[in-house]
Parts: C-alpha cells; sequence; structure tokens
C-alpha cells in the first residue's frame, strides 16, 4: 500500500488536545517526545491547522506525531501492519463519534496489500 487511506473525518486532528493534555502519562519515551514537540496550538482540543474541509493547513509539513509513516518508523512497525491498526483504531473513533459510515476505512484493503 502506497500511503495510509486516511478518509479525511478530522478527528484525529479534533483530539490531538486530549494526547497533548495526557502527554505526561505516555510511557514510550519516542512518542513521548514527538508528542512534547506538537508546534500547534489547540482550540478546545482541535488542532489550529485543521480547515474547514478537514484537511491540515500544513499537511506537506505536519509534526511527526502526525505522520502514520514516521510515527511508524519511529516504532519501528511495519508499514502495512501500522497502517492497518491505525485504520481499525480510526474506525473506532468514528462509530463512537456517531459520524457518516462513508469516513469508515474498509480494512479488506490491508489483506491485499504487498
Amino acid at each position: 500500500m502506497e500511503s495510509y487511506p486516511c478518509t479525511s473525518c478530522g478527528l484525529c486532528c479534533k483530539i490531538v488536545g486530549l494526547v497533548l493534555e495526557q502527554q505526561d502519562e505516555i510511557k514510550d519515551p519516542l512518542v513521548a517526545k514527538v508528542v512534547k514537540e506538537f508546534p500547534y496550538k489547540t482550540v478546545d482540543g482541535v488542532c489550529e491547522m485543521l480547515q474547514p474541509d478537514n484537511t491540515c493547513a500544513v499537511y506537506e509539513n505536519r509534526p511527526d506525531l502526525c505522520n502514520v509513516n514516521t510515527m511508524a518508523k519511529l516504532k519501528g512497525a511495519e508499514l502495512n501492519e501500522y497502517y492497518k491498526l491505525n485504520a481499525q483504531i480510526c474506525n473506532s473513533w468514528i462509530q463512537l463519534s456517531k459520524l457518516d459510515h462513508s469516513f469508515l476505512i474498509n480494512l479488506e484493503q490491508f489483506n491485499h496489500a504487498d
């Protein structure tokens, strides 16, 4: 799989403030470092770089915390497996948030990835 199959629901950008608030509880030192380095402000938990269409204003230069590929490398994870795990988490958030099901990521694609 070439890239993470993000559906632009915006939830990760809308809850990043919760992650930042709980940064002292993060056990993994690499993840803790990445969280502490997050450079943007949040308003009611929402990243200030989230645009009205749920895209990122700084996507090409987004922080490591927001980059699935970078986080997979830091964790030493196989990329397709990391994508699959993140997609499962995304789908859970989408369902819990009662967003339209069109935002769900098709998990079947991970069974056929190279």
